[in-house]
């Protein structure tokens, strides 16, 4: 029951509100006729017990009146009802791992995500790790981190609930409005840098750090969404490049070997800046081994060959992070935030100072 209606600004408890719903709903008067009572109660006597006035106006009996109260007493002290997790699911969206739908957790008033990871025979050898990557991301409390909230392991695979982030991708946004002027994607790659800091700090890597994981929400906030869960094993990405879908097109050098790494994110912190800046990813191919090649073997033509507008130290900041051996990338997501604050206010780079150089004189990656 509102408490407020159009015409009337009206004052209602939450045990009124109950009673008058129990009225409603037995039949002992109309909505409207409830409105009424309550318009007439504020007005003459705001203190009066609801029940009388419904009782002076004849709607109710003495009787009637008190069994509605008690009703409304227990409607108001008791529990709301438990939401089970698979009370309701609404399908979001399906990939190589299995679905992704939204749905309810007991205890949380909010939707949240349920990302389903079948236990198949691609995927089962790497459950465990899933999970406890999941679980480990469930420690990240920063308001630009949609939060693992339940990890829930089956005999037919493993259920992530994570929250709900109510935006646009980051792809979907450029597929809308084309390339980013350089001031705002300046602003979002510092925000998931400031991210990536947070996480690093307590060693939790990224490591699928792709358009479709990054949200632009309202007040121009970031937040970065399935932490921990790359599908980036090296023993499951060689034969199976092919099903990783568009994470392939992000994927740091080191990721076919060794796994993902925190220098892995500031790889792919790259490959988001170039896309933001052109578009584009900075490595296409026909084949998936094709794309691996490219990373792993050319160098990458930075964003001013794709738009001419950008300033050379855009390309500097680009070709520091893509660097084919971590340790040559920036040494920390807050070097890169604190060159992303130089950039925006028009000094020179420091942390990758040498690669502006090497921007200015490199006609050779112009095509």
């Amino acid at each position: 029951m509102a408490g407020t209606r159009v015409g009337d600004r009206i004052r209602i408890s939450e045990l009124e509100g109950h009673l008058g719903r129990l009225a409603v709903e037995r039949g002992f008067l109309t909505l409207e006729q409830f409105l009424e009572c309550l318009t007439l109660r504020n007005a003459e006597d705001p203190s009066a017990p609801l029940e009388i006035v419904l009782v002076s106006n004849g709607y109710l009996t003495d009787d009637q009146a008190e069994e509605l109260a008690r009703a409304a007493e227990a409607a108001a002290a008791a529990p709301p009802p438990p939401r089970r997790p698979d009370a309701l699911r609404v399908p979001v969206g399906r990939g190589p791992s299995g679905s992704v739908s939204r749905t309810f957790l007991p205890d949380h008033d909010d939707p949240v995500v349920a990302k389903e990871i079948s236990a198949n025979a691609l995927n089962r050898p790497f459950l465990a790790a899933f999970a406890e990557n999941a679980r480990r991301a469930a420690a990240l409390a920063h308001p630009g981190v949609a939060r693992v909230l339940a990890v829930e392991a089956r005999s037919d695979g493993l259920t992530i609930f994570s929250e709900y982030v109510r935006g646009a991708t980051l792809r979907d946004y450029l597929l809308r409005h084309g390339p980013l002027p350089l001031k705002h994607a300046n602003g979002i790659l510092r925000q998931v840098a400031g991210v990536l800091h947070v996480a690093h700090s307590k060693d939790v890597v990224h490591g699928n750090l792709k358009p479709e994981n990054v949200f632009l929400c309202s007040g121009g906030r970031v937040r970065l969404t399935d932490f921990g869960l790359a599908r980036a094993e090296p023993e499951w990405l060689k034969p199976h490049a092919d099903k990783a879908g568009s994470i392939v097109y992000s994927l740091a050098p080191e990721q076919w070997s060794a796994g993902a790494l925190p220098a892995s994110d500031l790889y792919q912190a790259g490959v988001l800046w170039h896309f933001m800046l052109t578009g584009r990813v900075p490595f296409e191919a026909q084949t998936f081994q094709d794309v691996r090649r490219k990373h792993e073997e050319e160098e990458p033509r930075p964003p001013s060959n794709i738009n001419p507008g950008l300033p050379w130290a855009a390309d500097a900041l680009f070709l520091k992070l893509l660097q084919k051996e971590p340790g040559r990338r920036y040494p920390s997501p807050r070097a890169l935030q604190e060159d992303l604050e130089r950039l925006d206010r028009g000094e020179p780079l420091e942390t990758a100072g040498k690669h502006t150089r090497r921007a200015k004189a490199g006609k050779r990656y112009r095509a």
